[in-house]
């Protein structure tokens, strides 16, 4: 039982990172400039940005994904959602 407790929070996390790789799948394939899936994640749990921050944290990213290519951006991303989940198959 112990176990499968453990494995729980490596779980959530290979799901929200798919989830971030499928939701810049979907824009870039609309030539929508995006973060990474590491980026779109890291904003998404980023306990620091607050309703106060929110406006200032989104120009900040909003700046970032269109300072590159939709290219350069998926070229990046290549296999993050894999690699995390292949770290949460590593427990019992």
């Amino acid at each position: 039982m112990l176990m499968i407790l453990a494995r729980q929070p490596a779980l959530i996390l290979c799901r929200c990172t798919q989830d971030a790789a499928h939701v810049n799948a979907f824009f870039r394939r609309m030539g929508i400039a995006t973060l990474t899936t590491r980026e779109l994640f890291d904003f998404a749990v980023d306990p620091a940005i607050t309703p106060d921050t929110l406006d200032a944290a989104l120009d900040a990213l909003a700046h970032v994904a269109a300072s590159r290519t939709v290219d350069a951006a998926a070229e990046e991303d290549a296999g993050v959602a894999a690699q995390a989940c292949q770290f949460a198959h590593c427990f019992p």
